[in-house]
């Protein structure tokens, strides 16, 4: 039985939705792809601000999109949920593990539970080293969606005409999205990194396994389209388009268009090419900035995940928005010593349901494609 599903990545500019078709033991195949710009303050560091906004947006993203299913996943990221990898959790059948699972956390994380959907990944079993204790213990990894969030978009989607199948959270959805289409070495790890509009997550990964998780909300984006605003005196849609338009070809940077929308209803047009030569040096210089942040950020990370161990990751997997940064993948490579590139989600071979432009941009689209990844037949 083959089932369809619109997969749903709520970031802080746009919302996109990929409907795919899902069948066991295959990868989901691609039917429709769109986005719609979000108006400001509907989803902010990953909290829904504005519900009735975002019911609007679903619904224009449906008509826009001429999506077919109403099944629907969404995505979890920033602050509407929280992960922690949590030892000598006492093993306990299955059938038991997620009844007593509850009062495990509540002994182990510093925040009320209740507060929270929770689900959890088992790491590892293990006896502890005891002459003492014989007792099995498990080291899970806990993954918890703010009930808030989760009701809110829930009643979100519901009142849209939609049927929401589930929430899941950003790093699981990139491990699952990386290794639908590689395949690196036994027991190497990679590092996954999301920039997305104002939260960059990173998560290393072994054998499909997530070891070591981060999220800082101050780095992304928004932010550097906001002081490339600031600096340069233009508008938020101008400076998204000067931002993304160094990483393109001169072919590609004469079609770029960044248009202006006032409240009086009218419109403004800008071209990549009516920038002055003086604007796009300042605004290279701001991004170069941002660029050495966001990798001594990681570089940070990666000192701090491997201080105790002699191990160099196998390489950087950079996704999201901001992954297509100018100078972003090489100073990457040069700067950390480890190879870097951008995700592929959707492999090295288009498809005709995908066209080009969602193609070449397909970086962008890592974390929805693992929501489609981990879904089964529904």
């Amino acid at each position: 039985m083959v089932n369809t599903v619109v997969a749903l990545d709520l970031g802080t500019t746009h919302i996109r939705g990929v409907e795919a078709q899902i069948k066991n033991g295959s990868l989901p195949k691609i039917l429709k792809i769109h986005s719609i710009p979000l108006e400001s303050e509907i989803i902010v560091s990953g909290l829904i601000e504005n519900e009735e906004a975002l019911k609007s947006a679903l619904k224009k993203l449906w008509a826009e999109g001429k999506f077919t299913s109403k099944n629907v996943i969404a995505m979890a990221t920033g602050d509407s949920y929280d992960n922690r990898v949590v030892p000598d959790i006492p093993w306990s059948p299955p059938e038991d593990f997620k009844r007593l699972l509850p009062h495990y956390l509540r002994e182990r994380l510093p925040f009320e539970v209740e507060d929270y959907y929770f689900d959890a990944h088992t790491l590892n079993e293990y006896y502890k080293e005891s002459p003492t204790d014989n007792q099995l213990y498990k080291l899970i990894l806990v993954a918890g969606v703010h009930r808030e969030y989760a009701d809110t978009l829930i009643r979100a989607i519901e009142a849209s005409g939609l049927r929401p199948v589930g929430v899941d959270i950003m790093p699981l959805a990139l491990i699952r999205s990386y290794f639908a289409t590689n395949e690196p070495p036994q027991n190497s790890t990679i590092v996954s990194v999301e920039l997305g509009g104002d939260i960059t997550t990173i998560v290393m990964h072994k054998n499909g396994q997530p070891v070591y998780i981060n999220t800082a909300t101050p780095l992304g984006g928004t932010r550097i389209s906001g002081e490339i605003a600031q600096d340069l005196q233009i508008t938020l849609p101008e400076a998204d388009m000067l931002k993304i338009g160094f990483s393109k070809t001169p072919e590609e940077q004469s079609k770029m268009i960044a248009t202006n929308f006032y409240q009086d209803g009218t419109t403004r047009q800008t071209k990549f090419s009516d920038f002055t030569d003086q604007q796009r040096r300042d605004a290279l210089e701001i991004i170069s900035r941002e660029v050495s942040n966001i990798i001594t950020h990681i570089g940070d990370i990666l000192e701090d995940a491997f201080s105790s161990r002699i191990e160099t990751p196998f390489e950087i997997v950079v996704s999201g928005g901001g992954a297509a940064l100018h100078t972003l993948i090489p100073r990457l490579q040069s700067e950390l010593g480890i190879e870097a590139h951008l995700a592929n989600p959707f492999g090295d071979e288009t498809s005709s349901k995908i066209d080009q432009e969602v193609f070449v941009n397909q970086h962008t689209y890592a974390s929805i494609f693992g929501l489609l990844v981990g879904q089964n037949e529904l």
